[in-house]
């Protein structure tokens, strides 16, 4: 296991629910580690960064949240550069981002941008990921 205390992880979808339990846990079990939270839809503050350095008590002082949506390929660019200059390799990806929208059956037209919208964070999303961390 002490091996895993010099390593880098990125955890998408984190902001909350199985992301940010996966995130706490691995600052728990390995507190050397950096640890990458990231989240599309909250704004990435000195306070944010602050609450879950509170929640996850001793063990988050290499823990941070980043900004990243999974269907900007310029914006998995940003972050990979990013992990790249930091610490030049990224050891550990968890893809955890995902969306749930309840289906709208009014018209084909919305059910058919509802699994757009799906499909393209669910599945592209994660092959984005995938693609545009690889090479770190």
């Amino acid at each position: 296991m002490a091996l895993l205390f010099d390593k880098v992880a990125l955890i998408t979808g984190a902001s909350r629910g199985v992301g940010y339990a996966a995130a706490k846990k691995l600052c728990e079990k390995f507190p050397g580690a950096t640890i990458y939270l990231t989240t599309k839809n909250m704004e990435i503050t000195p306070a944010i960064n602050q609450n879950m350095r509170d929640d996850f008590a001793g063990s988050a002082e290499h823990c941070e949240y980043l900004h990243l949506d999974v269907t900007n390929t310029d914006n998995i660019a940003e972050i990979q550069e990013l992990i790249k200059t930091r610490h030049e390799t990224l050891d550990i990806l968890i893809n955890n981002a995902g969306t749930f929208l309840k289906p709208d059956i009014s018209s084909p037209e919305v059910y058919g941008q509802q699994a757009t919208a799906i499909i393209g964070t669910n599945y592209w999303g994660l092959k984005n990921v995938m693609n545009g961390l690889h090479d770190i």
